[in-house]
């Protein structure tokens, strides 16, 4: 494939995963008018966090299988313009019922879209001679992802203050995804698909004859994705934890008022934009593994100084950035990982994201139940807990990725050998 087309390509990729930042963060700020539009509690409108949840696990299940089967970017397109339509109708719901399907459809095509759009970048820039080639652009799709969550709290408050309708900016990012969409169904007719030959090349360059999928995956290969979904499953559940409770930690806990409270929670989300982007030229010049490795070191550091100062203001204002800088490049560097060990299939990035999809519903769950009882003192504990869980889950990963390269390292020998000795078998012969 030219290169030029490969940009544009990736082009339509970021803008689909800003689109994605862009949903993943348009509801929260707007809990309190979905609630009097359905005429709902705020505790029954949370809801919605549950059923968009269970949605973005089906499409991540969903999409695993149809994007080895079906043309990817097709697909991506007709997730895309699902996402557009559910996000429109959202402000519209009159009922918690109807607003559950909006949501649910949109986390549907969001889990698609997630599951997808990994799988299709790394297809477009994975080389038989470089299987890292794909490190820097998913490093940038992901810094995407979280400009998008990180500007439409403040779109939104700017239609607000401007006197613009609640509707407005889900209006605004419907017609933004559904321009996507139509970028993605125009490139699918000028990107031509792997050929098996070139599949072949790049499954031999890593060891194996043909595309390993399903129950042909080596117990090593399985052992790496389970590890990977672990890993996924805390990092996510971490960082929507922290994210989502950093404020009623600082304002229960530490006494602090709203506004400082929204200001620590921007601090944290703003770290995780500028980590992505800064690692960006880190991958290309460090493997997956020494990322993650830096990653969690950072995470540690942090974690162990908010346990130890849990009530220190300047710990928490300034740790609170460090923390989302350490945790920003976590989620597209574990992908590599995978990637930089063996092939990343459909079902292979269905299994990882999944598994970040079920801690994203589960852990800051368990975590505000905590902060009930046994109280909200409990949240530098669970923090420090997750992360101990995150450096334990790659232990895991990199054990079973060193297993994996010992076995191809081996399997290459021994064609070595057949090779040499079949020319040896002729002159016998003659």
């Amino acid at each position: 494939m030219v290169l030029s087309h490969k940009f544009v390509v990736s082009c339509a990729y970021f803008s689909a995963f800003f689109g994605l930042g862009l949903c993943l963060a348009c509801i929260g700020p707007s809990l309190l008018q979905l609630a009097k539009n359905t005429g709902n509690a705020i505790d029954a409108i949370g809801t919605v966090f549950a059923w968009r949840a269970v949605g973005y696990l089906i499409g991540s299940v969903t999409g695993g299988q149809l994007f080895e089967r079906l043309p990817g970017n097709p697909l991506l397109a007709m997730a895309t313009l699902l996402c557009s339509v559910g996000t429109l109708f959202i402000p519209y719901c009159k009922s918690l019922v109807t607003l559950a399907i909006c949501t649910g459809s949109q986390g549907a095509a969001m889990g698609f879209l997630d599951t997808g759009g990994n799988v299709l970048l790394i297809q477009l820039w994975t080389d038989e001679s470089n299987p890292s080639a794909a490190d820097p652009y998913m490093q940038t799709m992901h810094f995407f992802f979280a400009i998008g969550a990180f500007v439409i709290p403040i779109i939104m408050d700017a239609y607000e203050q401007s006197g613009f309708s609640f509707a407005s900016s889900f209006i605004t990012i419907s017609i933004f995804l559904l321009g996507v969409a139509l970028f993605l169904a125009i490139i699918s007719w000028t990107t031509p698909r792997k050929s098996k030959m070139e599949v072949d090349a790049i499954e031999d360059k890593k060891g194996g004859a043909n595309v390993k999928t399903g129950l042909s995956r080596s117990l090593q290969e399985k052992v790496l994705f389970f590890c990977a979904g672990l890993l996924l499953f805390i990092y996510v559940g971490a960082e929507s934890t922290y994210g989502g409770l950093v404020y009623t930690y600082a304002v229960t806990v530490l006494g602090w008022d709203v506004s400082s409270g929204k200001l620590v929670t921007s601090i944290y989300w703003g770290g995780l934009a500028i980590g992505r982007l800064v690692a960006v030229p880190l991958s290309m010049k460090f493997t997956p593994i020494q990322l993650l490795l830096g990653d969690l070191i950072g995470c540690s550091v942090s974690a162990i100084f908010l346990l130890l100062f849990p009530l220190n203001d300047t710990i928490w204002w300034t740790l609170s950035g460090l923390y989302g800088l350490a945790m920003a490049s976590i989620f597209p560097t574990v992908i590599n990982s995978a990637s930089f060990y063996t092939t990343v299939d459909g079902p292979a990035t269905s299994a990882m994201v999944v598994g970040a999809s079920i801690g994203d519903m589960t852990i800051p769950l368990g975590t505000a139940l905590l902060f009930v009882s046994p109280g909200a003192f409990s949240f530098p504990i669970v923090v420090f807990a997750l992360t101990c869980g995150c450096i334990l889950a790659l232990c895991g990963l990199m054990f079973a990725g060193a297993n994996i390269r010992r076995a191809n390292n081996a399997s290459r020998c021994q064609k070595d050998i057949e090779t040499t000795e079949k020319p040896d078998k002729a002159l016998v012969s003659i």
